[in-house]
């Protein structure tokens, strides 16, 4: 296999089909990115809370109507562009199309892709990954910082992505989750990560 870039500290890159990803990728986060192997550093503590409080949402909301599958950070999803596949923070597929679900990876463009950022993956997160999404057509994208309060929400119209801006109630209500809406202040709690339970309380979960 050949070395197409020097590594940088926080991620490995090296040239890979589609084939031999889906074959011989690792078992932890990586991605194939323009052709090439990503292997991504460990996530930090805030980006982790944040993944474990919208999985947790998200996988409640979905269970409790019966929507389809959400799937976590370790899921491969082949966007069905050579050279691009992505392991989204969280994806969601509706029940319609789970058949793009396979024991391995997800063939085929999720319904909603989430990404939460780190300084190592913001650029590809904002700039390739996004362009990759949209091509793909994926309906909603949706990409939140761990650290600080910026949370953007990406829908598809027609072939391109739009900015949707939350509600008079600073609430953002999703299309590509039928019924579901947050409120990204629930995000950023003044001290510890965000705490799911008044939260899914809100929703009507619990």
């Amino acid at each position: 296999m050949t070395v197409l870039t020097k590594p940088a500290p926080a991620q490995t890159a090296f040239a890979m089909s589609d084939r031999e990803f889906l074959e011989f990728a690792p078992e932890r986060k990586s991605e194939l990115i323009r052709g090439e192997f990503i292997m991504a550093s460990p996530a930090g503590h805030r980006h982790e809370g944040l993944f474990a409080f919208l999985l947790t949402l998200l996988n409640s909301y979905v269970h409790k109507n019966d929507l389809g599958v959400v799937r976590g950070s370790r899921t491969a999803v082949r966007l069905g562009v050579s050279g691009e596949i992505y392991e989204p923070d969280i994806c969601f597929v509706r029940r319609e199309r789970s058949g793009l679900i396979t024991p391995t990876y997800i063939d085929g463009p999720p319904d909603l892709a989430v990404e939460i950022l780190s300084r190592s993956s913001e650029h590809d997160d904002r700039v390739v990954k996004k362009a990759g999404y949209e091509r793909a057509g994926v309906l909603e994208y949706w990409l939140i910082h761990p650290e600080r309060p910026q949370a953007e929400f990406y829908r598809l119209i027609g072939v391109s992505y739009s900015l949707v801006p939350l509600d008079d109630n600073a609430v953002y209500r999703s299309e590509a989750v039928p019924g579901f809406w947050l409120r990204p202040a629930w995000f950023w709690p003044d001290a510890g990560d965000p705490n799911p339970l008044p939260a899914l309380q809100e929703l009507g979960i619990i």
